[in-house]
């Protein structure tokens, strides 16, 4: 149970499944289908450790994990034991990315690194549309990293003397 002088880290992860809204639509594409292969899933593991080893970090590392706790959804309640994959997860993309990631042109890149699409000089992409992959945490404040990373490239390459 938490104490008192306990740190509650809450996580969470917004919703845009909008079914219930019937104006909206998915159109498929049919050679591909909308569900997570093999390497999502593998993908999906990877941000798990990640984010569970930095909760450890911040929670003191090795010698405090013991002492962490953690919300478990199907009884409400804080448990010793890190919640099972299925309770932290949805069945499903949640947020569309990885449609123009930034890298090289040659092995399929979109974006250069001041994440205009190749060739173009006048348009900047920024959002989780530069992810090379999903992850299944909430991606908003890496969203925001890249738009205060392309704020700052372009704030340095603004001609001096015009402020």
């Amino acid at each position: 149970m938490l104490e008192e002088a306990a740190l509650a880290f809450y996580v969470s992860v917004l919703d845009h499944f909008m079914s219930h809204i019937t104006t909206t639509f998915v159109r498929l594409d049919m050679k591909r289908g909308p569900t997570l292969s093999d390497e999502d899933y593998a993908g999906w593991d990877v941000v798990d450790t990640a984010t569970y080893d930095t909760i450890k970090e911040m929670s003191g590392g090795d010698e405090h994990e013991s002492s962490i706790e953690w919300w478990d959804e199907t009884t409400h309640g804080w448990i010793k034991t890190k919640p099972e994959v299925d309770t932290i997860r949805i069945p499903g993309i949640v947020h569309v990315s990885s449609t123009c990631f930034m890298g090289p042109k040659e092995i399929g890149g979109s974006l250069d690194e001041l994440y205009r699409p190749h060739g173009i000089e006048n348009v900047h992409v920024t959002g989780a549309a530069l992810f090379p992959t999903a992850g299944s945490w909430n991606p908003t404040m890496t969203m925001r990293g890249y738009a205060q990373d392309l704020a700052h490239k372009l704030h340095e390459m603004k001609p001096q003397g015009n402020e």
